[in-house]
């Protein structure tokens, strides 16, 4: 877990925002460090339909309640996390701490870009405006 992660999503929290996550992976987060910063939590693989498939950005929308264009998803990685999340309307948050360049083809996907976790308070601060 990066150093700036839980205080990030404290003050997320304090925003009033819902936070979760998809995981494509075995992972439980109610193991992990990020048990008491999260408000749910999306196994894709539970639903037999890993990101970027459509099934697991559309059951975190359900469970926070929100519709598409009111949610966020951060993510490192360009296919499973950005693609998936631009593909059911929602805002995306590419976080890339090796400053890789964007793929042309992805360009528009993205709607904001950070290296530090830190960053990311700042521009949901910015949208809410």
């Amino acid at each position: 877990l990066f150093s700036d992660v839980a205080g990030t999503l404290d003050t997320l929290k304090a925003n009033g925002l819902s936070l979760g996550g998809i995981t494509n992976g075995n992972a439980d987060f109610k193991e992990t460090a990020l048990k008491d910063h999260l408000d749910f939590c999306v196994s894709a693989g539970a639903l037999g339909k890993p990101k970027p498939a459509k099934e697991p950005f559309l059951a975190a929308l359900e469970l926070c309640g929100v519709p598409p264009e009111n949610a966020i998803h951060v993510g490192d990685d360009i296919i499973s996390d950005i693609v998936g999340a631009h593909s059911v309307g929602m805002r995306t948050v590419w976080f890339n701490p090796k400053e890789t360049p964007l793929p042309e083809e992805h360009r528009g996907k993205v709607d904001a870009t950070i290296t530090e976790i830190s960053q990311l308070a700042t521009v949901v601060a910015g949208w809410a405006t």
